[in-house]
């Protein structure tokens, strides 16, 4: 509320007591007159503060109707304010009983004007910076360049100015569902109420920045001529690094006549469905709107609702580095002075609030090897492309508990490759996040690795009886103790001479060595998951020894040479 002068108070009471029962029928006699001639002189749709629905041509009291003013006029207890009335009627009556009309016509333009100026009653609660990141959780869409609020959105607000009697104003709304409504009407005074949908957003350079918001609302304005002036409005309010008092307003009106009884049911029945609570009183129930918060039902309830418009509001700025508040409202406004009445509602919701110029990158294509060992470092690439071509960073989340934390930040389009080594086998997915200058954080992109257990290799070893063999006699080779350590062998291959060439299979062989020699003997084994190693050992072979006994001669180890 806001106070008044005592002049224009004064005026108040003077038209209060004009419109009790003396000039209000007599006008409306005279209005209903001139109406025919201001609808045919207008000879299209009535514009803003148009004067044919403002200036009456001509009222003259009786000198009957005179003493009933004055006399009402001693019925003000106060002796000051008495006086003052009496004064300003004295000017607003000329001496042959005729009222200055033109007169409380300007009051009316003041009046309106004034309602209409960008001045705000910021709540002491509202904070002028938002210094928060990240703000609440508002959804969003990415459409191109532009990022696209839906609700829940950020926060809300609303104000109202009153000024004169009787008056009033109403404004309520939730960022919860996007829902909002205010309303204002005067017949002796003028009224604005508000209400603001807010969502802030950053900015990490200086950028071109375009605002759009979309609404689904009904109502409009009644004005009875003369001296009565009304409008609804949608208002876009950018606040730069949230602060109101310096915020760039742009808006644009939403005027249709309509009928105040059949906009105050429906706001009735509206307000019921979005808050579940049926208000008999109009300013209550703009009011409750406070307590919508639900999406779900704000939609059901303009789907359900006649007479819905959807129209939109745009404003632009530059932003600097920094948090930023945009507001998207519904504004009622009216000025009247007992000689008219003015009425505005507009209620309904905030579906979208599109900023261009903040988008969020790309999802992240990632690429790397899809199979691994532990404890082997791996390297794997990540890039994403920004809509407004702003820097990215990077963060990737290597699915053991472990994470890269946000990278520098690269030229959009620009990939980057980082390394990681797992220290257990298993099978990873590998997430990254971008995240640009501005904020906007993309979804994940995604990348699996199977980290297979690393297989020990098997462990050759091999002896030969007997220990020392004689050339002509065969040796038995034994690899019954070699081992895998993690599975089983599979092949056993002899080389018996050392020469490439494999001489006999198997875990136990045999082998006769032709002459007497040192033999390297190597031994290869494979195992179950196809890793082979390699066992070489020197076997020295004998000659057989001759002994001479007594006329003939026998070779050690082996048959009589003679037969004998």
């Amino acid at each position: 509320m806001h106070s008044t002068s005592l002049t224009n108070r004064v005026v108040v009471v003077v038209i209060i007591l004009l419109a009790c029962g003396i000039i209000l029928p007599f006008v409306s006699a005279h209005a209903s007159e001139q109406n025919a001639d201001n609808a045919a002189e207008a000879k299209g749709p009535v514009k803003q503060l148009d004067p044919d629905l403002l200036d009456m041509k001509k009222i003259v009291l009786t000198p009957d109707e005179l003493n009933q003013v004055y006399e009402r006029m001693e019925a003000i207890p106060d002796e000051v304010e008495r006086a003052s009335v009496r004064a300003i009627f004295d000017n607003l009556i000329s001496p042959n009983g005729e009222l200055d009309m033109q007169a409380l016509a300007a009051i009316v333009r003041e009046n309106y004007e004034k309602m209409n100026e960008i001045e705000y009653n910021i709540p002491d609660d509202l904070p002028l910076e938002s210094t928060d990141w990240p703000p609440p959780a508002a959804s969003t869409r990415t459409r191109g360049t532009s990022t696209e609020f839906i609700a829940p959105f950020d926060w809300h607000h609303g104000w109202e100015n009153e000024t004169g009697w009787p008056v009033y104003a109403a404004h309520g709304g939730h960022h919860y569902s996007g829902a909002a409504g205010a309303r204002a009407g005067a017949l002796g005074g003028g009224a604005t109420a508000e209400e603001f949908i807010r969502v802030n957003f950053y900015v990490g350079r200086t950028k071109s920045i375009s605002v759009q918001g979309i609404t689904e609302t009904f109502g409009g304005r009644i004005q009875l001529p003369p001296a009565a002036v009304a409008s609804t409005r949608i208002s876009c309010m950018i606040a730069p690094h949230g602060n109101w008092e310096d915020g760039i307003y742009s808006y644009n009106w939403l005027d249709p006549p309509f009928d105040w009884e059949w906009w105050q049911s429906e706001v009735l029945y509206f307000v019921q469905l979005v808050t579940g609570t049926y208000y008999p009183d109009v300013d209550q129930a703009i009011s409750a709107l406070d307590l919508a918060l639900s999406y779900a039902d704000l939609i059901q309830a303009l789907a359900n609702q006649d007479g819905i418009e959807t129209s939109s509001v745009s404003g632009s700025f530059v932003a600097e580095p920094g948090t930023h508040t945009v507001g998207i409202g519904l504004r009622a406004t009216a000025s009247a002075f007992f000689v008219g009445t003015a009425h505005a509602g507009r209620s309904g919701g905030i579906t979208s609030i599109i900023i261009d110029g903040i988008a969020k990158p790309d999802d992240p294509v990632v690429g790397g090897p899809t199979e691994g060992e532990p404890e082997v470092s791996y390297q794997f690439s990540a890039v994403s492309s920004d809509p407004n071509n702003d820097d990215v960073q990077y963060y990737f989340d290597w699915g053991d508990d472990t994470n890269s934390g946000w990278s520098a930040y690269y030229s959009s389009s620009s990939p980057i490759y980082l390394s990681h080594e797992y220290s257990e086998a298993g099978n990873y997915q590998i997430t990254v996040q971008s995240r640009d200058i501005d904020n906007m954080e993309s979804e994940l992109g995604s990348h699996w690795i199977a980290i297979l257990e690393s297989n020990q290799p098997p462990v050759p070893l091999f002896t030969w009886s007997p220990p020392n063999p004689i050339a002509g006699h065969e040796v038995t080779f034994n690899a019954s103790a070699s081992y895998d350590p993690d599975g089983y062998i599979e092949i056993y291959a002899w080389d018996f001479e050392n020469d490439g060439i494999d001489d006999a299979w198997g875990e136990v062989v045999q082998h006769t060595y032709a002459s007497p020699n040192t033999y390297r003997v190597k031994l290869w084994v494979r195992d179950n998951d196809g890793d082979g190693a390699i066992l070489r050992q020197d076997v020295t072979v004998s000659p057989p020894s001759t002994v001479t006994i007594s006329g003939y001669v026998r070779t050690s180890g082996g048959s009589d040479i003679d037969g004998v």
